[in-house]
């Protein structure tokens, strides 16, 4: 067999440093991960996949897993490059030759193997070895020896030789891919250009296509001629400003017109869209809508709403009009970057390792305080772990410290091999947020929305700044004292609980415990094959407790209460199955699932809606505050 070319072969050279990088070239790269040496250090040949603004990439021939790689900056090639490859074909064919000598070896040793073992097939034997393997056998003598021998070839040596010859395949038909790296290399660089012309295709269909789908909600006059566009940076949510169905787990998108109709109240519009022309973008709920499927019909309405439920809609106001507009772009939580995360207002910027995350350099700072916190507290619980007795150290978990891997970032500059990944990643960003624009400058050019204005040009910094005014109401909503508490506050009421109590929240608990019990009894019966898995059940003639009910029993500590209604009796095997006297049914119930109508104050609801850091929580605790609210308002 011949020995395996472990490097530069007699055509290879030493690049100059005239001499031009070029995608398709192979070199040498030192004391590389070639999977072909035991060490693992030896130098390797790879491909030029990429070249980058400050760098180029070197790929090995990929193995079962991956693909080796190395990113090489142009100012330091000395560091990584050996000698440029001339004739890579062959070093690849002779590599190729190399393993499948090794694998025809392995097969030679597993035949005859085999062979001495008697193991050649019935139709091949004799004379020879395998005869002298088979007398072998009929000797009592050797009888034992031979299973022993057999053992030894099942259990460890054949599965070692198979092994064996697996390896070297897979070492052989890795470099018989490797002519086709450059290839492949080239087929990335088609679809990063091909990712370019659907991202300029997009832009104008953005600018040109989304104008169709305004609808004037009322008619009024304008704003004046000079009135800049005021845009709100925080996505607001449907279904929990005007809290539509908050009983039923939320508006849907068929209820689209019912919020415009609530929008347009006197007092809500004003507070939602405050300035003559602005604008306000909306999704109808924050989180996705439990609905019940109970035929196939179901499943496809439900799903094609709760896509729509992804819908945005941006509402504009321009004077005493107002307009709303659809579209499925997701623009995220956030319209616009804040300003403490925007990074293009200069300054230090950091990117993490393989570009994965791009941070300021206040966030970076913040990160190796946060390190250096966890650093000392480890420390000192170090510390203060030796000084356990033996006893006590059994009892007690040793202090741990995972270390700052997670936390790896190097500055965006020249002059490291990630800064195109930092770069694309930032102008990725930058694209995202500057979708709003496109939507914008669309709106001003092809549609009367927010006519009269002056002829703005948002893609300049002037022409935005003269007609466009940012309000950060996300990050800078200002919020007093702590954080509203809903359990501390259920809690607190619920503690005046006792006999004849008014509450909420028994039925939606009696609901879920029904819903538990059907489940049980739908996956235990064989004969029922689709299983519906309520959240939410009421059996056949029982209507469980009211939503606001009377509790009927608490017991000593406080903890369960009991309610009582009548529920229709059921008479099995008849036609009339229901009618008759009613029976007296019962739940038991936590009181930590329930609320406090009669210690409950109107507008209280009001704390937990209105701070900005409970809001995403609230729908939550609707259902119950909302009926508290409801029935201490007689409504």
């Amino acid at each position: 067999m011949k020995e395996l070319p472990s490097g530069p072969s007699e055509t290879s050279r030493v690049p100059r440093e005239d001499d031009p990088v070029e995608q398709g070239q192979w070199f040498w790269i030192k004391g590389g991960d070639d999977e072909d040496e035991e060490d693992g250090k030896a130098d390797w040949l790879g491909c030029v996949t990429y070249i980058g603004s400050n760098y180029f990439k070197v790929t090995s021939p990929p193995n079962e897993y991956s693909r080796t790689g190395v990113r090489v900056h142009f100012d330091r090639m000395d560091e990584y490059i050996l000698r440029r490859e001339l004739s890579p074909e062959l070093v690849i064919n002779a590599r190729v030759l190399h393993h499948k000598e090794a694998v025809d070896k392995l097969l030679d040793e597993i035949k005859l193997l085999t062979a001495k073992l008697g193991l050649t097939p019935a139709g091949e034997l004799g004379d020879g070895v395998t005869g002298s393997a088979l007398v072998a056998v009929h000797d009592t003598k050797n009888v034992d020896a031979h299973k022993k021998a057999l053992i030894k070839a099942k259990e460890k040596t054949l599965p070692d030789l198979f092994k064996k010859v697996e390896e070297q395949h897979a070492q052989m038909a890795r470099w018989m891919k490797a002519s086709l790296l450059p290839m492949l290399a080239e087929s990335n660089n088609l679809e990063h250009k091909t990712r370019s012309i659907e991202d300029r295709i997009f832009v104008v269909e953005l600018y040109a296509g989304l104008c169709e789908n305004v609808t004037r909600i009322r008619k009024g006059e304008p704003a004046s001629n000079d009135e800049k566009v005021h845009l709100f940076q925080r996505r607001h949510y449907m279904d929990e400003e005007c809290l539509v169905n908050y009983d039923a787990g939320g508006m849907e998108f068929d209820d689209i017109r019912d919020f415009d109709r609530w929008l347009m109240r006197k007092g809500n519009r004003e507070r939602v869209l405050p300035m003559p022309k602005c604008i306000v973008a909306f999704q109808v709920r924050r989180d996705r809508k439990y609905r019940e499927v109970v035929s196939m019909n179901d499943y496809i309405r439900f799903a094609e709403l709760a896509k729509q439920d992804e819908s945005t809609f941006l509402y504009m106001r321009n004077g005493d009009s107002y307009y709303r507009l659809e579209t499925a772009i997701d623009f995220g939580e956030q319209l616009f970057p804040d300003t403490a995360r925007s990074h293009l207002m200069g300054g230090k910027l950091w990117v993490q390792e393989w570009g994965r995350e791009i941070i300021t350099d206040a966030e970076h700072a913040n990160q190796v305080a946060e390190r250096n916190k966890e650093r000392r507290e480890y420390k000192a619980a170090k510390a203060a772990y030796k000084k356990l007795s033996k006893a006590k150290k059994e009892m007690t978990s040793e202090p741990w410290y995972s270390g700052s891997i997670r936390d790896t970032y190097i500055p965006l500059t020249p002059e490291t091999v990630y800064y195109d990944d930092g770069m694309g990643k930032l102008a990725e960003e930058t694209r995202d947020h500057n979708r709003i624009a496109v939507v914008l400058q669309g709106l001003l050019d092809r549609s009367p929305v927010f006519h009269p204005h002056p002829p703005w040009k948002l893609f300049t910094a002037e022409g935005f700044l003269s007609g466009i005014v940012l309000h950060h109401d996300t990050t800078r909503g200002l919020t007093v004292g702590e954080k509203p508490n809903f359990e501390a506050y259920r809690d607190f009421i619920n503690t005046a609980i006792e006999k004849e109590t008014h509450t909420v929240g028994q039925r939606l608990a009696w609901g879920r415990h029904e819903a538990r019990k059907e489940n049980d009894r739908q996956n235990a019966d064989y004969r029922i094959r689709h299983v519906m898995n309520h959240e939410w059940y009421a059996p056949y003639g029982n209507p469980g407790p009211d939503r606001v009910a009377k509790v009927g029993k608490v017991n000593r500590a406080g903890t369960k209460c009991t309610f009582s209604w009548e529920r229709e009796r059921l008479r099995p095997m008849r036609w009339d199955s229901v009618g008759g006297p009613t029976l007296p049914t019962h739940f038991r119930c936590s009181v930590s699932k329930l609320l406090n109508v009669d210690a409950y104050t109107k507008g209280d609801y009001k704390q937990f809606y209105e701070d900005p850091r409970t809001r995403a929580e609230y729908l939550k605790w609707a259902p119950l505050l909302l009926a508290a609210e409801d029935f201490v308002s007689k409504r």
